[in-house]
């Protein structure tokens, strides 16, 4: 019996702060005016989910980019390389389009490390099980408000 293949699927997201500690309330006509600006800073999660329900995830301040990338993948084939040595031969790493994901250093990078990887079609986030966990996130306690988040 032929053993299932495990797909590890890569991705970014940004958390986006939903509560607003400046509100002001004021009568009808008049404007209501805050006293002061709340300024948060940009919160983004990067994870791995695969298809066996493992999640790997980290969050950093700021955006996500070649560098943080690169970081995010060594750890994680430290990580696969405990976890068993021989992963490769029954792994895929899924990565959609971001130009990051596909520069050539992080291709040189994957190859150098022997990662079979696979990349989904331009603009497909359906083809993409991940997007299910941020959105999932997204909607929880870190949004209590239920404010729709950047992505449809």
């Amino acid at each position: 019996m032929q053993k299932k293949k495990r797909i590890l699927n890569y991705d970014e997201a940004t958390l986006q702060d939903t509560r607003f500690d400046a509100r002001a309330w004021s009568t009808k006509g008049t404007l209501a005016l805050a006293t002061r600006k709340i300024v948060n800073p940009r919160v983004s999660m990067i994870a791995i989910v695969d298809n066996f329900s493992a999640i790997y995830y980290s969050f950093m301040q700021g955006n996500s980019d070649v560098q943080t990338t690169k970081m995010m993948l060594l750890r994680l084939v430290e990580i696969l390389d405990l976890e068993d040595k021989n992963w490769r031969a029954n792994t895929i790493l899924l990565l959609d389009n971001a130009s990051y994901h596909k520069g050539k250093s992080i291709i040189k990078l994957l190859n150098g490390l022997k990662v079979p990887t696979l990349f989904t079609s331009p603009y497909s986030p359906m083809l993409s099980p991940i997007e299910l966990l941020f959105a999932s996130i997204k909607r929880s306690d870190i949004n209590p408000d239920n404010i729709p988040g950047t992505k449809k």
